[in-house]
């Protein structure tokens, strides 16, 4: 809860700043698409867990005004490990982690600099996991194949920032809570 509570004082000091802040270059009616990837995934995963595929993220957004963003984000990844190992015995899991959220984000450019965006955002959405564990004992001789997949509700608070590179082509930079931690990657806009 602290780490939430440390996001949206980050998020409200940004947000003072608005005298600094001059008008963004979103079009009114124009399409984004964000391609990312998660550099850290959710703080909740057990320690020992071996990343198989990173959080994977695709983003289609609207500006429904020159500052203000809604649209979607699909997500997917995946771990595995070894959950225990003792004289041949042995256990290994795979999870597997699916999202898909609607998000709205607002959006301001810092300090007179047109090439640099900042936003702050929320999203909310359904998440899928998969879990499966597999196990075997020269002890034991016991044999396990179980196969949970636990669906829910899961919400997102960010902070990000846009490099724009081109007027087609810009870089991101997103942290919050939810699905990851940290994410980068790019925005092409349509």
């Amino acid at each position: 809860m602290s780490n939430l509570k440390t996001l949206i004082t980050i998020c409200a000091f940004l947000s003072c700043l608005s005298g600094e802040l001059q008008a963004q270059e979103y079009e009114e009616g124009k399409f984004y698409i964000h391609l990312g990837v998660g550099l850290h995934g959710n703080p909740s995963y057990e320690e020992g867990h071996q990343m198989q595929i990173p959080l994977l993220t695709v983003d289609v957004e609207k500006a429904v005004t020159d500052k203000i963003t809604v649209g979607g984000r699909l997500g997917y990844t995946s771990s595995r490990g070894t959950v225990y190992r003792f004289r041949g015995d042995h256990y290994f899991y795979r999870h597997q982690y699916a999202v898909a959220m609607v998000r709205s984000a607002w959006h301001q450019s810092l300090f007179n600099q047109e090439k640099f965006d900042f936003y702050v955002g929320l999203g909310l959405g359904i998440k899928v996991a998969k879990y499966g564990y597999q196990g075997r004992g020269d002890l034991t001789n016991l044999n396990v194949n179980t196969v949970t997949t636990p669906s829910g509700f899961v919400y997102s608070v960010f902070v990000g920032g846009h490099y724009y590179h081109s007027d087609f082509l810009h870089l991101f930079l997103e942290g919050g809570l939810g699905i990851s931690l940290l994410s980068v990657g790019i925005q092409f806009s349509l």
